[in-house]
């Protein structure tokens, strides 16, 4: 949805607070940010600037510092309290050290000097922009991830190779018949207590490929013990996401899925096929007994 979307494109859809006490410099900028952006909502001062806040929930702030009742720092303050990641670029006439070391501790994204022309403005919510950009195709590509995730009903998992712990979601318990609660912290080595003796070497063996770098993607069918003891065959597959300066695996991701039913039919397709392996051999023994015993008959009837 956002591929070819540019920042300037982003911007235009974006609403934006914009902090000032002068009027007269307020209406100066409101012209020029109408262009920019598609909403701008502006206060007189902080106390103005967080009630504008608190009920249009901007997506970016831009802030004069000094400015009567509260200051545009004390305003981004509690701002930040209740949202740390709203982009806030702070506009002042004042660039002392002590107001740059405020801005930082608060976390201010973006910081411009007065007289500041339109360019510097400009790019400094450009950037804002695409921040927001990018996050918002992260959260809906995780999103979709998510759907594409229940869709198969398939249990997540996230390894920390060096560290040895699995994060894992609520269906990669319910495969093996835990609720989230009851799971125990899941790590590499419980994990592996989990599978089937006859089911760990080969698995073991198509992880160090990975490992190896001679595999790009894990994929073993294995069984794992199910809380009542049973065991569950799964499908899981997984990728190696990041490697160490050594060469070293540092992160897999990947899921599991039951086979439970695919398993059940593999099965029952075997007992049918050597069943009829049998019955093939069975009718086979007997049509060469009739044929012994009709070539016995023409040879005794020959003799007589």
């Amino acid at each position: 949805m956002f591929a070819d979307l540019k920042d300037d494109e982003y911007l235009k859809g974006l609403t934006l607070l914009y902090v000032e006490d002068e009027e007269a410099t307020r209406e100066l900028y409101l012209t020029f940010l109408s262009r920019l952006v598609g909403t701008v909502l502006t206060a007189g001062n902080g106390a103005e600037g967080m009630d504008a806040y608190c009920t249009h929930s901007p997506d970016i702030i831009l802030t004069d510092i000094r400015m009567p009742v509260m200051d545009g720092l004390d305003m981004a303050g509690k701002i930040r309290e209740s949202d740390p990641s709203v982009p806030i670029v702070v506009l002042t006439a004042f660039d002392q050290g002590e107001y740059l070391i405020n801005s930082i501790n608060i976390g201010i994204d973006r910081y411009v000097t007065k007289p500041a022309v339109g360019r510097q403005i400009e790019e400094a919510l450009l950037k804002c922009a695409n921040r927001l950009l990018v996050e918002k195709q992260l959260a809906d590509e995780r999103q979709r991830l998510r759907y594409v995730i229940e869709g198969t009903k398939a249990g997540s998992w996230e390894w920390d190779v060096l560290s040895g712990v699995i994060k894992v979601n609520e269906r990669w318990g319910e495969l093996i018949g835990y609720r989230p609660e009851e799971l125990p912290p899941v790590t590499i080595a419980f994990w592996r207590g989990l599978i089937h003796h006859d089911d760990l070497q080969n698995s073991s063996e198509l992880l160090e490929k990975c490992f190896r770098g001679e595999a790009r993607y894990f994929e073993c069918d294995m069984r794992m013990r199910h809380k009542n003891g049973r065991w569950v065959w799964v499908l899981s597959r997984g990728k190696v996401a990041s490697w160490s300066d050594d060469g070293l695996p540092k992160e897999m991701y990947g899921t599991n899925t039951d086979l439970s039913i695919r398993k059940k039919l593999e099965i029952e397709l075997k007992k049918n096929n050597e069943q009829i392996l049998e019955e093939k051999t069975q009718l086979a023994a007997a049509l060469a007994h009739i044929k012994r015993q009709c070539q016995s008959a023409r040879t005794a009837k020959n003799k007589g």
